[in-house]
């Protein structure tokens, strides 16, 4: 496959592409964000340190296709599991229908309802309202 730096290769058997649009919780430290000098083909540079604040700790990430939305997080409180999700900017309708899947996966995981929260945005751009109180039961 020919890319605007170079050549990759990669085996025949795995050169299906992802679907458009998926959205994915990766988690702190994961691949798609370690080893890059350049990380602007994922996250503009001003959001860069919403995900590595320093200290060299990579905080979990929204990915949605190919590009860095949000950083997230889970927590117990009193009795519930609670994800929230910090955006970055608006949040399109179909990220927080992929979000709604990913944390359901995560609460079947764990066996416990989990709330989903999508934080206020910290860009000057609004954040679509979506998602907020006990979205999942893990049944």
């Amino acid at each position: 496959m020919e890319t605007e730096r170079s050549t990759q290769w990669a085996l025949r058997s795995q050169g299906e592409a992802a679907a458009a649009g998926v959205v994915r919780l990766l988690p702190a430290f994961d691949e798609y964000v370690l080893g890059w000098r350049d990380r602007h083909f994922a996250l503009p540079a001003e959001h860069w340190t919403k995900v590595n604040r320093g200290g060299g700790w990579v905080h979990p990430v929204v990915l949605q296709g190919g590009s860095l939305v949000a950083t997230w997080w889970i927590g117990h409180k009193l009795k519930a599991w609670r994800l929230e999700i910090s955006p970055f900017g608006r949040l399109a309708p179909a990220i927080s229908r992929g979000a709604v899947n990913e944390t359901r996966d995560i609460s079947v995981f764990l066996g416990t309802p989990m709330d989903l929260v999508v934080a206020k945005s910290t860009a000057t751009s609004p954040v679509h309202p979506v998602l907020h109180g006990h979205i999942l039961e893990g049944k």
